[in-house]
C-alpha cells in the first residue's frame, strides 16, 4: 500500500511516468447529464498498475428515466502528453501492459433510439 501511494503521489505531483510504463489511470466523469442531475459512478477512479491486463467495467445508468450507456476514451502518456488512442461506446475495456502510460476516461451519455417508418 505504502508503494503504491507513492508511486500515485509521484506521478501526481511531480509527473514521473517514466518508473512507471505499465500504469492506468482511470477517471470516471458523468456526461450528458442535465443541470442538477448527479451519478454515482459504478467505476473507482485511481491509478492501476498492469501486470499483464486488466478489465475494467461500467454500467449503464437510469437518471431521470433516462439510460446513459457508459462510452470511454483510452490514451497513451508519450513524452509527457497524453494523445488520443480510441474511444468507444461499451461496459468493458481491457488494458494491456504497453510500452507508455495509458488513461481510461469513462463518460455516460444519453441512449437515444429512434423510429423508422417504412410507408
Amino acid at each position: 500500500e505504502l508503494r503504491q501511494n507513492r508511486k500515485v503521489d509521484e506521478i501526481r505531483y511531480g509527473g514521473n511516468f517514466a518508473d512507471y510504463a505499465n500504469l492506468a489511470v482511470v477517471n470516471a466523469q458523468p456526461d450528458g447529464l442535465a443541470e442538477g442531475e448527479t451519478v454515482q459512478s459504478s467505476v473507482a477512479d485511481g491509478d492501476y498498475e498492469l501486470t499483464g491486463g486488466m478489465t475494467f467495467t461500467a454500467a449503464p445508468i437510469v437518471v431521470g428515466g433516462h439510460t446513459l450507456r457508459p462510452r470511454y476514451t483510452v490514451e497513451e502518456n508519450v513524452n509527457g502528453a497524453w494523445t488520443r488512442k480510441a474511444r468507444a461506446f461499451g461496459e468493458t475495456c481491457t488494458l494491456a501492459a504497453g510500452a507508455a502510460p495509458q488513461r481510461l476516461t469513462w463518460t455516460w451519455e444519453r441512449k437515444y433510439g429512434f423510429t423508422l417508418i417504412v410507408k
